[in-house]
């Protein structure tokens, strides 16, 4: 599993990741479990890809994840290649066209907060993947987008409108360590 310390590392390898898919969707996740709290970094990320493996129905043509996950101290792992075609987000064209990034944490209500490190992560890595696949913010979706019984990525979580334009003021940036 790949891990950058940072977005900004992060950022500058995504157009060198290998990749066979037309991507038109970027899609906001949480983990749930683990919350914030029983963050272990390595250890964690490691679970998390084990558990999508065992658990995956047996009637899923596609393996069960996410392309990134965020840490809450900002570092990003890609536990999928971008080139997987992975059953995350409720919806075919979400999983086919799309890329799935998970943010470690219980962003519901009452529970775990999106502190500044991760904030700044997800937002650069979001403004990352618009600036290396040529997407505006209209391709950014939350996964309860395609699914009624999903809080998913929180109802704590910032509003979509929010999310959307903090990552339009860092394309930007992130074009500068892109290109």
């Amino acid at each position: 599993m790949k891990k950058w310390r940072g977005v900004e590392d992060c950022n500058r390898e995504l157009d060198s990741l290998p990749n066979d898919r037309r991507i038109r969707i970027l899609v906001c996740h949480h983990t749930w479990r683990p919350a914030v709290r029983d963050w272990y970094g390595d250890r964690s990320a490691q679970g998390i890809l084990d558990y999508w493996i065992r658990t995956k129905p047996r009637n899923w043509t596609h393996d069960a994840g996410a392309h990134f996950i965020v840490a809450p101290d900002g570092e990003i792992y890609l536990p999928r290649p971008l080139s997987a075609w992975l059953n995350s987000s409720s919806n075919t064209d979400a999983n086919r066209y799309g890329i799935a990034v998970e943010c470690v944490g219980n962003f519901d209500k009452g529970h775990d907060t999106l502190g500044p490190n991760q904030a700044h992560a997800v937002i650069g890595l979001f403004a990352g993947l618009c600036v290396t696949f040529g997407l505006g913010v209209d391709a950014i979706h939350y996964h309860c987008d395609y699914s009624r019984d999903k809080t998913c990525p929180g109802s704590a979580f910032m509003p979509r409108s929010a999310f959307r334009e903090r990552v339009r003021l860092a394309i930007p940036w992130a074009n500068g360590i892109i290109r």
